[in-house]
């Protein structure tokens, strides 16, 4: 640390640059650190099963299953439709698996943000496929009305 602080006085006065320190130099910034669940329940209000969501079966270099893992388990296919897509992140059920995944991996803020991101694809890639899978059902049915019977 002292290096860098040293190395920007340097280019600061090459460049006529007046370097204003944010940090004190040689002096430890306090680290905050975040717990991690050892329990994510999660009461399913359509049967009343208990879940509890660091229990279910992932590993860390397939994330992503373990995410689709946890939509099927939190969300209906119906509820997954209604979700909005540029509001998912507010939602209840999209925040306590963005937990889970962080808390089982246990994923500092770090490692955890980047990884959400391609998380976040893999949740509405999912809702795009239930969708896709209705479209190509209900276009099935239109265009063989026998199916129906």
């Amino acid at each position: 640390m002292a290096e860098l602080h040293e190395a920007q006085k340097l280019l600061g006065k090459a460049m006529n640059i007046i370097y204003i320190l944010l940090e004190e130099p040689n002096v430890e910034q306090p680290v905050e650190e975040k717990t991690f669940e050892t329990i994510i329940m999660y009461k399913n209000p359509n049967d009343g099963n208990d879940v509890d969501l660091l229990s279910i079966t992932g590993v860390k270099q397939k994330m992503n299953l373990y995410v689709t893992s946890l939509i099927d388990i939190v969300f209906t296919h119906e509820e997954l439709l209604e979700l909005d897509a540029t509001k998912i992140k507010f939602n209840d059920g999209y925040k306590l698996i963005q937990e889970a995944v962080r808390s089982k991996f246990r994923l500092l803020d770090d490692i955890f943000k980047p990884e959400w991101y391609n998380l976040h694809e893999t949740f509405l890639n999912k809702r795009r496929d239930i969708k896709k899978g209705l479209r190509k059902q209900e276009t099935t049915v239109q265009t063989n009305p026998s199916a129906q019977i």
